[in-house]
C-alpha cells in the first residue's frame, strides 16, 4: 500500500519564506515609521496655533532610520520659539515687544502642546495601523 502526497504547494511556500529576508523586515518597518511620522505631522500641523503661519508650516519630517533594533523619525519645526509655544513660558508683564507691537500682559503663557497631544493619539493608532501592515506583508507573503 502507498500513499501519495502533493507537496508542490508546500514547496512553493518554502521558497516564498526563503525570499522573505531581514531586508523586507526592515523595509516593512521604515515604510510603517514613515507612515506613522505622516500621520503625526498631519495632526501636529492642524494642532499648531497660527498667526501668520510660519509656526505651522515649519514642521518637517526631518529623517527616518534604524537605530539598534528601533525605528525611529525625528519630527522637527525651525522656529526658535516653537518650543516656547509647545511648553509654555514665563514673560515680563510690562515689557514692549517690538516684534508685536504689543506690551506683555501675563506673567506665564501656558503651552499649546501640539506635538505631544498629537504624539498621544498616533500612537493609539500607531498599533493597529502596524498589525495591519504586517498581516497585508503576511497576505502577500503566503498569497
Amino acid at each position: 500500500m502507498s500513499v501519495e502526497v502533493d507537496v508542490r504547494q508546500l514547496e512553493e511556500l518554502a521558497k516564498r519564506i526563503g525570499r522573505f529576508t531581514k531586508q523586507d523586515v526592515d523595509r516593512i518597518c521604515i515604510e510603517c515609521a514613515k507612515e506613522i511620522a505622516l500621520r503625526l505631522l498631519r495632526k501636529v500641523k492642524v494642532r499648531t496655533p497660527v498667526d501668520r503661519g510660519r509656526l505651522r508650516d515649519s514642521w518637517r519630517i526631518e529623517r527616518v532610520y534604524k537605530d539598534g533594533t528601533e525605528y525611529v523619525a525625528e519630527i522637527i519645526n525651525s522656529m526658535e520659539y516653537a518650543s516656547y509655544v509647545e511648553n509654555g513660558h514665563r514673560q515680563e508683564p510690562g515689557r514692549f515687544v517690538p516684534a508685536i507691537g504689543k506690551r506683555l500682559v501675563k506673567s506665564y503663557v501656558p503651552g499649546k502642546y501640539m506635538l505631544r497631544i498629537s504624539e498621544q493619539e498616533v500612537q493609539k493608532e500607531a498599533d493597529k495601523f502596524v498589525q495591519n501592515r504586517i498581516e497585508k506583508a503576511l497576505g502577500d507573503l503566503f498569497g
